[in-house]
This record gives C-alpha cells, structure tokens and sequence, in this order.
C-alpha cells in the first residue's frame, strides 16, 4: 500500500513544471568600486562612514517616528 501511494505521489510530483531561479550576480560595476575603496581607503575609514550613515538613518526615523506620533495627540501643537 506504501508503494503505490510512493509511486502516485512521485507521478504527481513529476508533472510539475521545473522552476528555473536564475543566480544573483552582482554587476562588476559595484564590485570595482568596493575594491578601489578598499584600495584607497582603510577599513576603519569604510567601517567609520558605513555607520554614519547608518547613525543619520536611524535618527532621522526616530524624528519622523516622534514627530507623527505627535501629530496623533490631541492639544500638542501639532500641525
């Protein structure tokens, strides 16, 4: 009984349609410029800038944040 339910299973399983998901490569571009930065530039340097930025996202998100949930209070001023 195992068998054939095997069997009917991998019958079923085999008239699907093969998906084919194509590789992410990433564009030789990019990859030439993080190697003339980290030709250039120590790792610190990179690492230094890369949080930063990162720094500047996130409290840019936290004004937006505090300023929206401002907005939602009643007799707070705001606009």
């Amino acid at each position: 009984m195992l068998k054939v339910f095997s069997q009917s299973f991998a019958h079923l399983i085999g008239l699907l349609p093969t998906i084919n998901i194509p590789v992410f490569t990433v564009p030789t571009i990019i990859t030439d410029i993080v190697n003339a930065l980290w030709y250039f530039l120590p790792m610190k340097t990179i690492g230094g800038i890369a949080a930063l930025g990162i720094i500047i996202t996130v409290l840019r998100l936290v004004f937006a944040l505090v300023i929206r949930l401002k907005s939602l209070v009643p007799f707070s001023g705001g606009a």
